[in-house]
């Protein structure tokens, strides 16, 4: 994936509040990679 859609990705889980499961469905996803993201990025500023 790119780095603009993994940004939207996380900042759709860690700043909008969408579950991980939804953010899964609809970026078509896996629910590790975005746990992976949110670690990655959730202590950054995104």
């Amino acid at each position: 994936m790119g780095k603009q859609k993994n940004l939207v990705i996380v900042r759709s889980v860690l700043e909008e509040g969408l579950s991980v499961t939804a953010a899964a469905t609809k970026y078509g996803a896996s629910h590790q990679w975005i746990y992976a993201l949110s670690v990655e990025y959730g202590s950054k500023e995104v």
